[in-house]
This record gives structure tokens, sequence and C-alpha cells, in this order.
């Protein structure tokens, strides 16, 4: 067996696929991120399993699918009997070290610091204004209290529906805590002796839009395309649609969308620096030669498009499909591969224990997408991604199965005859719903057989605590 390696984790929160140079952004500004893609594998059809935070990361974290690990919507906590991609390196000696954000349990209205998860060390910064027990928050409160309370006081009085510059300093940015602390750990803490997997957990460029300099003002002056909007779609989708109607008084006023998607695209642009900078340890460090780096993010974010802002109980793939990049190690190529088979974020658990030698350590729902080696393994490319969203305050979302191939969608409501199917051939932006349509008959047929057979009919009884 190849010598195991260590593994880098970066995860984003809320990033589109296509806000990298590498993914054919023309404004972005990700020269670090490009040059991972460069000289390693760049997965162009990876999906998550849900379209918001906590059940996505779930099942990233678990290499479950979100009706196997219970963690059914925000505001629930991920049962601590379930391991983690940390929980199963460590029992094999393996150091597994995170800072950053989480979110395997509420953020608001969290009274107790959450379970660890295999972590160890393990720095909390969540991003929310997640005051009791939040390492950043605490750090940003002990040593510099002017800072902290003129960054609350803006991140309340401006909110999170514009675009702004943060007055907070670079240095006391949470990206830049949570790349501070990671390096850290690689100098000072870390067993030389044995291999690790390195977790940073990057809450930008969620909402609040609010980039600090100089990365605010780097896109002033950029022009952005037009946003993708058809009037009429929204009268051929599910009823729930149209509740985000008042979305359009942002998301069609270029005055109010503009600022928010630069600041968007300089929050992205402040993550690549830090990610530059983790990359720059390691090669200080002499680590560069044996550690792969791993780049995702949780799930997506409609930036205008479809008249949309945000996150919510959407199937669409505006916050399904997420950029994925593996790089080898320094000195190793993986040729700047683009790899366009579909894979599902339940892969990277697989993929981080193939990684470290530890390929018995699977869970039943993920499948490795590389080899040790670094090649794209051809039984990584699934027949289709499933995605899931359950509310049980809202009857018309209150349960939510998607199952996505390379050519269709269809996306079912519960036990309601309402429904969503894309037939990408001629509509690959997905504003044609095609359910129930004479001419799609076989397809949605053969589709919904899949998905009957693809679910659990039930999930693990995980108690709904309130806040997200």
């Amino acid at each position: 067996m190849t010598k195991p390696r260590n593994v880098l984790l970066t995860l984003t929160d809320q990033q589109r696929y296509d806000t990298l140079g590498c993914t054919g952004c023309g404004i972005a500004q990700t020269p670090r991120i490009d040059e991972l893609a460069g000289r390693g594998l760049n997965f162009s059809r990876h999906f998550v399993t849900s379209p918001v935070c906590s059940p996505s990361r779930a099942s990233i974290f678990t290499g479950l699918q979100l009706s196997r690990h219970g963690l059914w919507r925000n505001g629930c906590t991920l049962p601590h009997h379930i391991p983690t991609f940390a929980d199963r390196a460590a029992r094999h000696g393996v150091q597994a070290a995170a800072f950053g954000k989480h979110h395997l349990a509420p953020i608001i209205r969290r009274a107790t610091r959450p379970h660890h998860h295999g972590f160890d060390p393990w720095l909390i910064g969540e991003g929310d204004q997640q005051l009791i027990d939040d390492d950043y928050f605490r750090w940003l409160r002990s040593e510099h209290p002017d800072a902290f309370v003129s960054y609350l006081t803006e991140l309340f009085t401006q909110g999170h529906d514009k675009g702004y510059a943060s007055q907070l300093p670079e240095k006391l940015h949470l990206s830049n805590w949570c790349t501070r602390h990671a390096i850290h750990w690689l100098e000072h803490q870390r067993d030389p002796d044995r291999p690790f997997i390195l977790y940073a957990g990057f809450f930008d460029p969620h909402h609040a839009f609010n980039p600090v300099e100089p990365y605010a003002s780097r896109f002033n002056d950029t022009e952005l395309p037009e946003p993708l909007f058809d009037p009429d779609a929204i009268d051929r989708r599910p009823p729930h649609y149209r509740r985000y109607g008042h979305l359009q008084k942002i998301t069609r006023d270029p005055s109010r969308l503009d600022p928010i998607r630069r600041a968007y695209h300089a929050m992205i642009a402040h993550v690549d620096r830090c990610i530059g900078d983790l990359l720059d340890a390691l090669n200080r460090l002499g680590l560069a030669d044996d550690t792969t780096v791993v780049f995702s993010s949780d799930h997506g974010e409609f930036l205008g498009q479809h008249g949309l802002l945000y996150k919510g109980p959407f199937m669409l793939d505006d916050l399904l499909h997420v950029p994925l990049i593996i790089a080898p190690a320094a000195g190793e190529t993986g040729s700047g591969q683009i790899c366009d088979g579909l894979t599902s974020a339940v892969d990277l658990v697989a993929t981080v224990m193939e990684l470290l030698g530890l390929p018995d350590e699977r869970p039943a729902d993920t499948r490795p997408l590389i080899s040790q080696d670094h090649q794209a393994l051809p039984e990584s490319e699934r027949p289709f991604i499933l995605a899931e969203w359950e509310d049980s305050k809202q009857a018309e979302t209150s349960s939510i199965r998607c199952l996505r191939t390379r050519d269709h969608k269809l996306v079912h409501y519960g036990q309601t005859d309402t429904g969503e199917l894309y037939d990408y051939a001629n509509d690959p932006h997905e504003c044609i719903n095609r359910f129930g349509d004479p001419t799609h008959r076989d397809i949605q047929r053969e589709l919904f057989h899949s998905l009957a057979n693809a679910y659990l009919t039930h999930r693990p009884d995980t108690a709904y605590l309130g806040g997200w």
C-alpha cells in the first residue's frame, strides 16, 4: 500500500460552482485555488446533498445521505454516535485538527459547547453571531473589544441584504483567524511522526456580504454579467417559489444587487489569499510533498439568478452544484484534469480515507473519487446524485427529494402531486419545469422509479432545537 499522506481539507460556505477562474468565472480573483486546479483534479459536476449548511455539512463529514445521518435541517444536531471522518481517522492514529466553521449543531440558541466529533484541537468560528461559545467571537471580544463592538454594530445595522465594505481590519477577520490557528497548529502542535488531516472551515462568502479591505474595493469597477431571469419561469414552478418573490426588489435592481455580487467575489478573493497562506506554510514546513489539498463548499448561492438570493427550499443547481478540487502533493501531478462525471459530497469521506490509507473505513453511501496516487477512479462516477430537504413547519416543503442525472433532474414534494422536472439538453439553466408534461412522461416515470428505490423511507428521529 502506498504511504498514507496528509490531507488539508478547506471548505467554504455558500459558494457557487461558477465563482473561480478555474470553473470559468471571468471576473474571479482566485489565483491560488486556480493553481491547485492546474496541478490537480477539477470535478466539474460535483453536488451536495442539501441546499443549506448543517444537513450538507453532516453529509460531507460523515459520508452519509441526509436520511441516514439524521441532521435533517439547520437547527438540529448530528447524533454523536455517527462517526465523522475525524472519528474514523483518529481511531487509526491520524491527527485530526479543525479550525473555523463546523455547524453540526445549532448556532443560534446554542447554550453549551457542541460535540467535537473526533477533532483535537477544535476551535470554532461559526461566522453567525454566536456569542456564547464561539472561539473566534470570544477572542475578538477579549483581545479587541472596540473592534468587537464596532463589528457587531455594523452587522446588525447594515443587515444581510446589501453589499458593503466592513471596517474590520483584515488581521482581525474570521478567515484570517482560522488561517492563523491552522498554521500555528502545523508549526507548533502537530506530532511530526503521525499523519494528519487538517480542516479549515471558512465562513465566507456566506452573507452578510461584507468583505474587508483590501479586497472590498477590488471589484468596484468590474463589469458584471446580467443574472439569468425568466419572468415566466416562476409560474411554472411549485407554489412555494412565489413566497420568495419579494427578493426581486433586490435582485431586479442593479443598484442593490451589483454591490452584493461585487462583495461576494471580494470575499472569495480573501479566502483565496488565506488558502495561499496555508499552501505557503506547507511549503515552508516541508509538508507540501506529503499533503493532498482538497477544496470545496457546503452549498451554493442564488446571487440574483432566477430572481432569488441566498438559499432555501430549492433544488436548483445554483444551490447544489459546488466546486471540488483535489490537488496532489507538490511535485506530483493530477495533470490539471477536469473530471466531468457526476460526484456527490458524500464521497469526500471515502476519498479522505483512501488518501490516509484507511480504505476499510468507508460508510455505506460513500465511494473514493481518486486513488492514493491521485488517479481519478472510473467507478467514482454516479448514475445520479441525491439531495434532500425537510421542514416540518411548512407543509408545502415538508419533504423534498431530488434526483439528478447528467441529462435530467426530478424534484418531488412529499405525498403531493407537485414537482419539478428539468431537461438539460434543451434547458441547461433550469428555466422550464416539465413536470407533468406529456412529452416527458416516460423519463418522469423512470426517474420516479429510481427516486423511490434510492431513498430510505425513515430517517433517525433527530429533534429540532430551534434557530439555525
